[in-house]
């Protein structure tokens, strides 16, 4: 008999009631009079059952005129949490999510999610839609639609997790509008198991991640027109925390990852990596399978003074975990950095720097060698003024690696060499100023970035934003105005983009609703000629009422003026409501 997914929840929560109908019953099994029993029982269930939650729903209408639309011109979604703690050991907590999906844009199906993790003394359960960390290099923010325990006893060193259900939804048909999310894809299903040790700042672990995709679940017409292929992943990895000394502490990962990128291929057994052929119906080698490992080791020294810190990363060529959405891979870093404060702790200082290079494999056809380096300082001179800068510098080497033909038709390398500096500087400035309840604080940031290459593809990017903010508590008013500067200049095109924004806040109604403000109007000159304008209103009211409904209303109307360029002149509006209930 195969049970559905609604008929696990009713059989889970059934338990669950009659466990709480046992125990509030055996608190009064000796109570003689029944009216005493009834509110005995009332006041027991006040005190040992709390409920806690909230609801929040939006809607966006949106309108253009004058260019195509850039979103769905209208949409809603509406979440929701709840959790209910009965005693001191059993937690439930719930979720979900609803919206409406315009197949205009992406895929013609709403989305919609759902989920809870009741939690019980040392044990939690996990249903419905999750997003359960085992490890960065094997399963790490992937969202699944099944079901999972964990067992996490605070006085017991030993803690497990176990989880399993499918990780993507089959999408087997090509729409014509070609947008993203609307790309054909294999049902995937997976599980995956997490054993370690924690005890006394130490901990050990041991992690095995599984994932197949399902080859029936898109017709071979359409996978082969368009390359797609179903593939099979198994990861084994450990990670690991160890305080080598009192203040010197070791982090560490490492993964093994073997990978089938299409598992429709005839088994075969291997004479490297022989271990996989032991593995029996956990994973099948077959002739394209791909075997990479991946490791981080972090060191955390912390004195008095100062924390010092070295990271080593390397992430093999092609390695894959159908357990993340997305990894780089094919490159390895060391990292270090010191921190440290002085005068009084007024000065703070940071300083961070690194070495990073890819095509570690010596498989592609370029390779890139980075260096890196930055620098922070902040300085509280004294309660008015506050300064901090900012200073960091990439070199990037990269060398391409080209087959130059001859006369006879024979090939010889050549390499062609690329080198990239770029350098970035940053300062800011905080002065406070003002008599008596009126707060006001001038503020100045400036930024600064170049790019310089042995091609002379050189770019600078300028920045200037100063203002002043302004408080007037008589009046309950914020308000805040800026004026922004930004340049970016090659050697053949300098676009400048300058002009003010002026926002205010306070509210009105007998302090019911809270009115926002915002303005701001802005040229774009092209070396030197005005080529466009864009003028930007926005419009916000946000009442709250018996301290636990909140409502939003927000509009934006933006105006584009084009001047030159081919760039066209439009109108957009965007309306916003949206209502939040907590309790």
């Amino acid at each position: 008999m195969k049970l559905k997914y609604s008929n696990i929840i009713s059989i889970f929560f059934s338990l669950i009631a009659v466990q709480v109908i046992l125990n509030t019953s055996n608190c009064f099994a000796q109570t003689d009079s029944t009216d005493t029993f009834t509110q005995k029982a009332w006041t027991y269930t006040k005190k040992q059952i709390k409920i806690k939650g909230g609801i929040n729903a939006s809607t966006i209408f949106y309108d253009i005129q004058g260019a195509q639309a850039r979103r769905d011109p209208f949409y809603w979604i509406i979440s929701g949490n709840l959790s209910i703690n009965i005693g001191q050991h059993l937690y439930l907590p719930f979720s979900a999510t609803f919206s409406k999906q315009n197949s205009n844009y992406t895929r013609p199906q709403p989305f919609n999610q759902f989920g809870l993790s009741p939690k019980y003394k040392f044990l939690t359960f996990h249903l419905g839609y999750r997003n359960i960390n085992l490890s960065e290099f094997t399963l790490a923010g992937n969202i699944f639609l099944g079901g999972g325990v964990e067992i996490n006893h605070k006085e017991f060193p030993i803690k497990l997790i176990v989880l399993g259900g499918r990780f993507a939804k089959a999408y087997n048909r090509k729409d014509t509008n070609n947008l993203l999310g609307n790309y054909p894809s294999y049902e995937r299903w997976g599980f995956g198991t997490k054993l370690w040790f924690e005890k006394d700042n130490k901990s050990l672990a041991f992690i095995l991640f599984k994932a197949t995709d399902n080859n029936s679940s898109v017709p071979d017409s359409l996978a082969s027109a368009l390359g797609l292929k179903p593939a099979e992943n198994l990861v084994l990895g450990t990670t690991a925390k160890y305080p080598i000394l009192k203040n010197l502490v070791f982090n560490g990962e490492y993964a093994v990852s073997s990978f089938n990128p299409d598992n429709r291929l005839p088994e075969k057994r291997l004479d490297d990596y022989t271990y996989a052929n032991n593995f029996g119906s956990l994973f099948t080698p077959r002739a394209n399978t791909q075997f990479n490992s991946a490791f981080t080791g972090n060191l955390e020294l912390t004195l008095k003074i100062a924390r010092l810190t070295a990271s080593y990363r390397r992430i093999g060529p092609d390695y894959k975990t159908l357990g993340s959405t997305f990894l780089n891979n094919d490159f390895e870093d060391f990292t270090g950095g010191v921190s440290w404060q002085m005068y009084k702790k007024k000065i703070s200082i940071s300083v961070n720097g690194g070495v990073q290079r890819n095509n570690i494999g010596g498989q592609q056809l370029s390779t890139l060698l980075r260096i890196i380096g930055s620098g922070n300082i902040t300085f509280a001179v004294n309660e008015k003024l506050n300064l901090n800068g900012n200073y960091a510098n990439y070199n990037s080497s990269t060398q391409l690696t080209q087959f130059v033909y001859n006369s006879t038709n024979d090939a010889r390398p050549d390499s062609l060499k690329y080198l990239q500096v770029t350098n970035s500087a940053g300062l800011g400035i905080n002065y406070a100023l003002g008599k008596g309840n009126v707060k006001k604080i001038i503020f100045s940031n400036i930024n600064f970035q170049a790019a310089n290459d042995n091609r002379s593809t050189n770019t600078q990017f300028y920045n200037v934003n100063t203002g002043l903010s302004t408080k007037i508590p008589a009046y309950k008013l914020d308000m805040n105005f800026s004026y922004n500067y930004a340049s970016n200049n090659t050697k053949t095109i300098k676009i400048e983009n300058t002009g003010p924004v002026i926002s205010a806040s306070r509210p009105i109604i007998n302090s019911k609703v809270k009115l926002t403000l915002t303005s701001s109007f802005m040229n774009t000159l092209t070396n030197g000629n005005l080529s466009g304008l864009i003028f930007n209103n926005r419009m916000a009211y946000s009442y709250v009422f018996l301290k636990k409904h909140n409502f939003t209303l927000d509009c934006v109307y933006l105006i584009r003026s084009t001047k030159q360029g081919s760039g066209k002149s439009f109108t957009e509006l965007r309306v916003g409501l949206n209502y939040g209930w907590s309790f």
